[in-house]
């Protein structure tokens, strides 16, 4: 590398420009300043690019200190200095070496390697440059064209140096076109870089598409599935994929009055069936009942060996008492094959719980085998805000489960319906809740009825009520939250 030229472009003043002389020593004998990021004076980029070699870099300041004793010897021996004091010597000395210092800023900055890299010439170091690639002359492939740390690599794809040398991903996450990004999470690189969730498959949870959570579902059955008077019959399915779902709580927290004014009778809507099974008149005080509707794993049948598609866990509200049932159903049954549960709590309304009131089921589940649990007990729980003059009560009941009478489910949903006996209740406008699903394993929103995925069958309860339920998110989790609306 050759310096640029001092002495060719010298132009000595011929007059003491005012006010600039100022008295220097000269020839320097400090090593020459190198500026920050190799920048000349003004913030001029240097003619020669940074080089690890400093002999490089000496031979260059050498070169313009020779050019400098040539330039003060030729004004020393022109006529501007046959007064070596006089100002105007002194002014043209003082050009060579503001000259000498400007040519200085050009010279190629010295750009040491770091610890343990080796210098190949003026092109590069062992541990960054991509034709010396962890010694002199290594040249990285197209397919690795990076050069980190003496390795070649392709900072678009390599985890440990995404988008550049040691930018580093964090667990879970996978380094695409040079962004790290959650392979577990992102509909756009699902699994894997670049594997895309189709529509309507367009969420991703643990690397796997799934259903989109669709939008809300209103009364009237805009749900897609025939409506049974109000429509609120159906909500979305959950499933774990067709594995067993394992240790699943539903809560219902209330956030805006729920006030269910009328229950109206099965002559209401022609459809309805007649409660056969208990001899009972439908509830007329305005109760309601929170319904965890789920389908058995496809193949299970009770002691007797009849087949079972359908399992209930109710908790209903009405009398002025909370109420726990567990029925089992088997296909096209008009009775439960198996019926649990009892009366607990005494409560102080059948129609009203207020803001702050939260309802409860949660079931137990024993594994069986891997990805694979029967539900073991039920577990109801009412807590009534406001419920007495003492303020907030807190009833609960576990319903055991027998052997005989366990079974895994592959996939549930859960209505806010009429009480019991096909009734129908009837919200007062602006009550609300929300919904929280959570199990030991991952939930996702099912596309399509129920038997889409897993062989289940597509069963709704004969109660109903004008409740709307929300959109479910996230569309994955093991922590899910709906919003409902009266």
């Amino acid at each position: 590398m050759d310096a640029p030229s001092l002495t060719a472009h010298l132009a000595l003043p011929r007059s003491r420009p005012a006010g600039l002389f100022t008295p220097v020593n000269y020839p320097p004998t400090s090593p020459p300043v190198i500026y920050p990021g190799g920048q000349g004076p003004g913030g001029r980029q240097p003619i020669l690019p940074p080089t690890c070699n400093l002999a490089t870099v000496q031979a260059c300041h050498a070169q313009l200190r020779s050019e400098l004793a040539a330039c003060e010897d030729a004004v020393r021996n022109s006529g501007v200095c046959k007064v070596p004091t006089s100002v105007g010597c002194q002014d043209a000395i003082q050009a060579c070496y503001s000259r000498f210092l400007q040519y200085s800023a050009l010279c190629p900055a010295y750009a040491p390697c770091p610890p343990g890299e080796s210098c190949c010439g003026d092109v590069g170091c062992t541990g960054s440059d991509p034709n010396n690639c962890g010694s002199c002359g290594v040249v990285c492939p197209p397919s690795a064209p990076e050069c980190c740390q003496g390795t070649c690599t392709n900072t678009a794809s390599d985890a440990l140096n995404c988008g550049g040398c040691q930018q580093v991903c964090a667990a879970g996450e996978a380094c695409c076109s040079g962004e790290c990004t959650s392979i577990t999470s992102d509909p756009s690189n699902c699994g894997q870089c670049d594997n895309v969730c189709p529509a309507p498959n367009s969420c991703c949870w643990n690397g796997v598409c799934y259903a989109d959570a669709p939008a809300s579902l209103n009364p009237g059955g805009s749900t897609g599935y025939v409506p049974n008077c109000n429509g609120s019959t159906s909500n979305y399915v959950l499933y774990n994929g067709c594995d067993d779902i394992e240790d699943l709580t539903v809560e219902m927290t209330v956030t805006g009055t729920l006030t269910a004014l009328v229950t109206e009778s099965p002559a209401t809507c022609a459809s309805k069936c007649a409660c056969v099974y208990t001899g009972a008149t439908p509830t007329q005080d305005g109760g309601f009942s929170l319904q965890l509707n789920a389908y058995p794993q496809p193949g299970q049948t009770d002691p007797n060996g009849v087949p079972i598609d359908w399992l209930q866990y109710i908790l209903l509200i009405a009398n002025n008492r909370a109420s726990a049932q567990v029925q089992y159903w088997s296909p096209g049954g008009t009775v439960p094959v198996t019926s649990l549960g009892g009366l607990f709590g005494p409560l102080r309304s059948s129609n009203t719980f207020d803001s702050g009131s939260v309802l409860t089921i949660a079931l137990t589940t024993i594994p069986v085998t891997a990805n694979q649990g029967v539900v073991t007990s039920a577990k109801f729980t009412v807590t009534d805000v406001g419920g007495s003059p003492f303020g907030t009560v807190m009833y609960s009941t576990v319903v055991p489960l027998p052997q005989g009478a366990q079974y895994a489910m592959s996939a549930f949903e859960v209505v806010l319906v009429g009480p019991d006996c096909c009734s129908d209740s009837n919200f007062l406008a602006g009550g609300g809740a929300t919904l929280t699903y959570s199990a030991a394993g991952p939930l996702c929103v099912q596309q399509g009825p129920g038997g889409a995925a897993c062989g289940e069958s597509r069963l709704v309860t004969a109660e109903t009520s004008n409740a709307s339920y929300g959109a479910i998110s996230p569309c994955c989790g093991q922590l899910l939250t709906q919003g409902i609306s009266t």
